[in-house]
Formats: C-alpha cells, sequence, structure tokens
C-alpha cells in the first residue's frame, strides 16, 4: 500500500467527522428555528372589534356631589374600531381609532363629526392555572380638531390631549367559566398642549390631569350548545386631578366618579356581539353614574361591540 495514502487516512477520518459534526449543528439549528416559527405561527392571533355607543349628557355632580340638569345637554356617538395580534406567548400588540358625533344643544345648535384619538398599544396576557393576567401600554394620539379651529357652529369631537396608559388586569374562575371575578386598573397621563380657547385667543399650556380607574370585574359565560351567553358587571371609580392652565390648577376641575357598567352578549364560534351599558368617554369606557363631583354624566349610555377572532 501507498505509504503517503496510509499517513493521510487518519486526517481523512477527522475531516469527515468535523463535516459530520457541522452537519448535525446546522440540522439542530434548523430543528429549533423551525420549532419556534411553529410555535409562534401557532400561538399568532388576531382579534378585530367595531363599536358605535350613544349617551346623552343631560345631568352634572357639581364640586358638592349634588345632581343638577346640564344646560345645554350633550350628545356623544362614539365610533371605534380596533385590532390586536398575539405575536408569540401571550405578547401582542394593537391599534385602536375613535370617531366621534357630536352635538350640543345650544342656541345656535354646535355639533361636530370626526376623528378623536388614536391609540397605539402593547401588552402581555398570560394564565396560571384558573387565574388570568394581563398588563398594557398604550399612547394616545389626539386627532380632533382644535378650538382655534372650530367654526362657530363646531364643537371639539376630542379632549384636544395626548396621552400614556399603564394598565393591568387579573381574572379568576371561582366556577369554571360560568362565574369569574377580578380587578382592572388604568393609569392615564396627559401631556401639556399650547392651546388657544377660541379662534383669535392667545394660546395657553393646557393639561388634563392624572386619570385613575381601577373597577371590580365580575363575568362569566353559560354555554349553550351552538352558543354561549355572556354576562359582565364592572364597578368601578373615576377618579382625575384637576386641570392646568398656565401651570395653575382650575377651580372645582378635579373629578371623580362611582359607576357600574353592566353587559351581556352572545358568541357563535369566532363572533361576539355584546351590548355595554357604557360608553367611550375619552379614556376610559365610562358606564352607568351613580355618584361623583365635578362630572357631566348621561342616564343610560350604551355601546353595541362586534368582535372576531381568527
Amino acid at each position: 500500500m501507498n505509504e503517503s495514502y496510509t499517513k493521510n487516512v487518519p486526517a481523512m477520518a477527522s475531516t469527515q467527522a468535523e463535516t459530520e459534526l457541522r452537519r448535525s449543528a446546522r440540522a439542530r439549528w434548523g430543528l429549533a428555528v423551525a420549532v419556534l416559527l411553529g410555535s409562534a405561527t401557532a400561538s399568532a392571533q388576531l382579534q378585530a372589534t367595531a363599536s358605535v355607543g350613544f349617551a346623552k349628557l343631560e345631568a352634572k355632580f357639581d364640586a358638592d356631589g349634588e345632581r343638577d340638569d346640564l344646560d345645554p345637554t350633550v350628545t356623544h356617538i362614539p365610533i371605534g374600531i380596533s385590532a390586536n395580534y398575539t405575536i408569540w406567548g401571550g405578547v401582542y400588540a394593537g391599534a385602536g381609532l375613535v370617531m366621534r358625533n357630536k352635538s350640543v344643544a345650544s342656541d345656535p345648535e354646535k355639533s361636530s363629526f370626526g376623528l378623536a384619538d388614536l391609540e397605539l398599544r402593547a401588552g402581555w396576557k398570560g394564565k396560571f392555572g384558573v387565574v388570568g393576567v394581563g398588563a398594557e401600554l398604550g399612547g394616545k394620539i389626539d386627532l380632533g380638531k382644535v378650538p382655534a379651529d372650530l367654526a362657530s357652529d363646531q364643537t371639539t369631537t376630542s379632549d384636544n390631549m395626548h396621552g400614556l396608559r399603564i394598565g393591568a388586569n387579573v381574572i379568576a374562575a371561582v366556577a369554571g367559566p360560568v362565574f369569574e371575578v377580578g380587578a382592572r386598573v388604568s393609569a392615564t397621563l396627559h401631556f401639556a398642549r399650547d392651546l388657544a380657547p377660541k379662534k383669535g385667543d392667545p394660546e395657553v399650556e393646557t393639561q388634563s390631569g392624572l386619570l385613575i380607574d381601577p373597577a371590580l370585574v365580575l363575568q362569566g359565560s353559560v354555554d349553550l350548545g351552538s352558543l354561549a351567553f355572556l354576562w359582565g358587571l364592572d364597578v368601578g371609580f373615576l377618579y382625575e386631578t384637576a386641570d392646568k392652565l398656565a401651570g395653575e390648577e382650575v377651580k372645582d376641575s378635579e373629578m371623580n366618579m362611582l359607576y357600574v357598567t353592566p353587559s351581556v352578549g352572545v358568541k357563535v364560534g369566532q363572533h361576539v356581539i355584546r351590548g355595554v351599558f357604557g360608553y367611550l368617554d375619552g379614556d376610559m369606557m365610562a358606564g352607568i353614574p351613580l355618584m361623583g363631583d365635578n362630572r357631566s354624566v348621561p342616564l343610560i349610555p350604551f355601546t353595541l361591540m362586534y368582535a372576531f377572532t381568527m
């Protein structure tokens, strides 16, 4: 046998072994990436919601908590579209757009229909046994006309405030899906803007207060075969610190309200239709008012919502 060939046999074997190791490593990496991508695809989920609400503000809680008639009355018809996309492992991102038809029964009457605000958000939701938890961070971009740009027969469709919102919730299945109890809380920080009270006036630094909205949550679903009956009840307490103009607090602008938000609905497959006794009011879903201070309120607001998941 050729001596030089014999000497090269170990080197050739070593090279083949290294090649096999590299191939094996690439295969493992490929398998790992496939598993991760497969898991992400399996958990990816899109949920979209559309809603239309109605609320006629015809009363106001004054600084002493007394409920008086509101003159002029104000009617809100908010229209919302929203979508959340679950990316992987309960992490999701989404956006929500609100338009509003608003009319003020003044003399002469004022009314407007237009964009209100856009919220961009990201969050996480998970479940540990019978307990579900979630957290969310959102940024609100105000899209409504500012007072200085309004015609004499127009009114604002938004609160003219940009904001940053953080929220969290926890819900536990006490008796399976039929009865669940939990809590949620959100806080919205509004950013100061230079706004003119009306056309021709000088701009003034304007800032709404910090909004805090905690609530007790009761909810459940009853399986009726081809569909499920849904019910819910939020008992919330809204609190907002005083507004500021030019750095000074505005008198009697600190606000609070105790409210309840009942809801009923049906779920058929991946489709849900729900009636909610509340309406989209700026940074929250405002329910039926029970008591409060410094807040204009409706008698019974209502919103019809449709959602689907795919």
